[in-house]
């Protein structure tokens, strides 16, 4: 019997997989209790993708999705399919660093109140990264610094914090009851929205942090697509909108954020982020100003 299961979106993720999949079987420490799903949101190579998958590592489930249809929807896919109870969201450049699979059952056969666990983030083996934020519709420059704060010393508050999306558990059944991700979420953001939808549900406490389990997300260096930026913003207005948010005010906090990462790479002499966020800025501004 399965008692954890793996769900991995992948889109023209190839060159992401093989150590995502390594690092999942060198720390796999409970055996055939687990399993692994791969479902691809339709890559310009999905069916030689999916086929090398198969060959390669043979014990690995994969499903070819029939579109693009966003992050929260493969991850759905995934999910219905998955035999285990407990259900691991994994992102395809996240890689694991340790066993964290027996204590993560562990906790949740200690805490029958506990739906979702998150864990450390890193950036590499020795840089440690954002493993939980206070909620992105009320975020300004003074949560930004809180966030830094907060996870410095590994103090999350469920209330007021989501836990970061590139690896978490969640209990099958109960993510299943609040209506699994929300697919008009294309990407970006779903980590606010299923907390709060879990919260709602069954109380605040059914979100935990564990900072002994951990995980490597290669976000180092990487810098968000202006493309990227636009649907990021494009959630946020969704959310807005889905729990009543003045969206003005949630856009204006934005800007606020980037004009101080715009002044800091000013500072560092750092041309081309400060033209990346002086587009974001822009776009943000003309957001603003569609608003009746």
């Amino acid at each position: 019997m399965k008692q954890i299961s793996v769900v991995i979106v992948t889109y023209n993720s190839e060159r992401l997989i093989d150590e995502c999949l390594n690092s999942l079987f060198q720390y796999n420490d409970i055996g055939e209790n687990l399993e692994v799903i791969i479902v691809d949101n339709c890559s310009l190579n999905a069916t030689s993708f999916l086929q090398r998958v198969n060959r390669l590592y043979p014990s690995v489930i994969t499903i070819e999705n029939s579109g693009n249809n966003g992050y929260g929807q493969g991850n759905n896919v995934g999910i219905m399919a998955a035999k285990a109870s407990i259900v691991m969201i994994m992102n395809p450049d996240v890689r694991l660093k340790e066993p964290i699979f027996k204590r993560a059952l562990e906790l949740y056969n200690t805490n029958n109140k506990l739906i979702l666990l998150g864990m450390q983030q890193f950036q590499s083996l020795s840089l440690s990264s954002l493993s939980y934020c206070c909620d992105w519709l009320s975020s300004n420059c003074f949560t930004m610094l809180l966030d830094k704060l907060l996870n410095k010393y590994n103090i999350f508050i469920p209330k007021f914090q989501y836990i970061a999306g590139a690896c978490f558990f969640i209990k099958k059944y109960e993510f299943e009851q609040i209506g699994l991700f929300d697919e008009h979420i294309f990407m970006y953001g779903e980590e606010v929205d299923v907390k709060r939808r879990l919260q709602k549900q069954y109380g605040t406490y059914c979100i935990r942090y564990a900072p002994k389990l951990s995980y490597i997300h290669l976000i180092h260096g990487r810098q968000t697509s202006f493309n990227s930026f636009k649907c990021s913003i494009d959630s946020l207005e969704y959310l807005c909108n889905k729990y009543n948010c003045e969206i003005k005010s949630c856009l204006k906090n934005q800007k606020g954020l980037l004009k101080v990462l715009r002044y800091w790479y000013k500072i560092k002499k750092d041309v081309n982020k400060v033209e990346y966020f002086s587009n974001c800025i822009d776009e943000l501004n003309k957001r603003v100003e569609n608003i009746s």
